[in-house]
């Protein structure tokens, strides 16, 4: 009788030793698990997935390599229509530049201020040229090459972009790229500036 006793007490005993050190576990559980743990949290405010991050720093990268560019076709470039278009492009993306450091600054991101080596050596390849060559350079490599590049980077964005902000923004910003290479194809030195008859990369119907 004794034995049985002493059996069951022991028993209970363990039970309530099991009970009290799963306790402390489950309540330490839910204290040290920060919200920003759980995996169904949504991503802090104003934070960027990493594709929207890249579509903003290779925007901000492009219009300062197009605007740095078209600084220089506004004063060396010797076709008048093209002049203006420099002109024109460089006007705007100044204030595409603003607009997108805004939009970037909202969502915590600062955006640099500095090209990277490869378009610092393309822009200093255009400094060095004059005439025909300086003109061709840049029409080829901002109105046509650069613009398509743009139309598909701006046309991506407003598909794939995981932030509202940065969608709206690429989709606003669609139109005005595809105005520009429209703009530089119909320039009355166009076909003068191309390497060949045609654009390599379209039809015979356009550039």
């Amino acid at each position: 009788m004794k034995h049985t006793n002493y059996r069951r007490t022991s028993l209970a005993l363990t039970s309530l030793v099991l009970a009290l050190q799963a306790q402390p576990v489950l309540a330490q559980g839910e204290i040290t698990l920060s919200p920003s743990m759980r995996p169904d949290t949504a991503a802090r405010p104003g934070g960027l997935s990493s594709v929207d991050r890249t579509f903003l720093l290779r925007a901000s990268a492009d219009e300062l390599f197009e605007l740095e560019m078209s600084r220089l076709a506004a004063e060396k470039s010797t076709a008048p229509d093209l002049q203006a278009y420099a002109k024109k492009l460089v006007e705007q993306h100044l204030a595409v530049q603003q607009e997108l450091a805004g939009l970037a600054q909202s969502k915590g991101l600062t955006l640099p201020n500095t090209l990277s080596a490869a378009r610092q050596r393309e822009i200093m390849s255009l400094q060095s040229l004059s005439g025909d060559d300086f003109d061709r350079q840049y029409f080829q490599s901002v109105g046509l090459r650069a613009h398509r590049q743009n139309i598909s980077l701006f046309s991506d964005a407003s598909l794939r972009s995981q932030d509202p902000d940065v969608r709206a923004w690429a989709s606003k910003m669609l139109p005005a790229q595809e105005q520009h290479l429209s703009d530089a194809r119909a320039l009355p030195s166009a076909r003068r500036l191309t390497y060949t008859p045609f654009d390599s990369s379209t039809s015979q119907t356009g550039m």
